[in-house]
């Protein structure tokens, strides 16, 4: 019964809100990626990391908990808010957090564990942002990296050094592929338009059987039953008819073609 409840529930959220939710659902995939890439690193290192429950457990549920709550009961409507960005900034602080965990794991390995977490960031940054909102987001990430090795007194060794180097190789080089999957959507989307135009406008002039064959790759020609038979054309013109101004007139021509279809038929 509460399941029917959810479901029915989830099923009347706005767009933006069931995309918020399944963002907040995808933070337990990351925390959990995360554990699973800092244990790996431990073993690799032979130093077992130091996992601190508030840190990776305590703060990402309540971040998590957080923003399905917002989402499934819609609640940034109450406070005229768009839900996008309520979503965006949750998955930031998300952000933010791991990279102060990240860098206080071990000092041998630390600047892996802050590469992968900028890495998995960037899988949420949708490909029509461009170039410059990547690079954006990119250059906070290192700056705020920056920041916090610094706050924390945490000395800059090689997993560091390679961290911003691959910083700068994979954010760049995504910011440009972002870039040109960002044309190619608005490409296709214009082309979209045009194509949507076209068929509204053949929907004036042909049957719909007619614009549903076409969409699907067939010629107009295909589209009309040709075959050889008889036929005959019929015309009855009554002349001024618009002038005629008689109460019956209209009735009077009405049942003119009435009783001639039936001729027709009959014949």
């Amino acid at each position: 019964m509460l399941m029917k409840i959810i479901v029915e529930k989830y099923q009347r959220l706005d767009r933006r809100n069931k995309s918020g939710l399944i963002l907040s659902l995808l933070g337990v995939v990351a925390w959990s990626s995360a554990l699973v890439i800092i244990y790996f690193f431990g073993m690799i290192f032979k130093q077992p990391p130091q996992i601190n429950i508030i840190h990776f457990l305590v703060v990402p549920i309540s971040l998590i908990f957080i923003s399905m709550i917002l989402n499934f009961f819609e609640l940034n409507k109450r406070w005229n808010a768009n839900p996008n960005r309520l979503t965006a900034f949750l998955t930031n602080l998300h952000g933010i957090w791991g990279l102060y965990v990240g860098l206080q794991i071990n000092k041998d390995y630390n600047g892996y564990v802050v590469l992968f977490l900028f890495s998995f960031g960037l899988l949420f940054i949708k490909n029509s942002f461009g170039f410059w909102a990547t690079m954006v987001f990119a250059l906070t990430h290192l700056a705020m990296a920056v920041f916090m090795l610094i706050a924390l007194n945490i000395d800059i060794g090689t997993d560091e050094y390679i961290f911003f180097t691959f910083f700068v190789l994979y954010g760049t080089s995504s910011a440009f592929i972002n870039e040109l999957n960002r044309r190619r959507s608005l490409h296709l989307k214009s082309v979209i338009a045009q194509r949507k135009h076209g068929y509204e406008q053949l929907e004036k002039i042909l049957y719909p059987h007619q614009i549903a064959q076409i969409a699907a790759g067939a010629i107009v020609e295909t589209t009309l039953p040709i075959e050889q038979g008889y036929g005959c054309c019929v015309m009855l013109e009554v002349v001024d008819s618009a002038k005629i101004k008689h109460e019956l007139a209209q009735e009077f021509i009405r049942e003119i073609f009435r009783l001639f279809s039936l001729q027709l038929r009959d014949s």
